[in-house]
């Protein structure tokens, strides 16, 4: 269910997320870039690139693992600025604030 994605639409979600361990002690950084009808995630805790795939304009999904994001935006809008990085596996839901565009 690949869909096709506006480059600029890619490019507004391109930026820095954090996750914060429950713990409050780790963070893991991803830096989101856009590419050509897909988005390149850097993830240092595996040390390389992963592929996000759309499924619409702001969920995707990880070619390598299928886990599921999408993306938040202020006041849920879809023309809203995007404020979180939201990772779905399973049941497990976990969200990763934009700290820069």
């Amino acid at each position: 269910r690949l869909a096709t994605v506006d480059s600029a639409a890619l490019v507004a979600l391109a930026g820095r997320y954090e996750f914060v361990a429950p713990s409050q002690r780790d963070t893991l950084r991803l830096e989101i870039t856009a590419a050509s009808n897909m988005l390149r995630m850097w993830d240092p805790s595996l040390q390389r690139v992963r592929y996000l795939l759309p499924e619409s304009d702001g969920t995707f999904f990880d070619f390598d693992v299928g886990s599921q994001f999408t993306f938040e935006r202020e006041n849920s809008q879809p023309a809203g600025k995007v404020r979180a990085l939201v990772l779905i596996q399973g049941t497990n839901r976990r969200v990763a604030p934009r700290v820069s565009p």
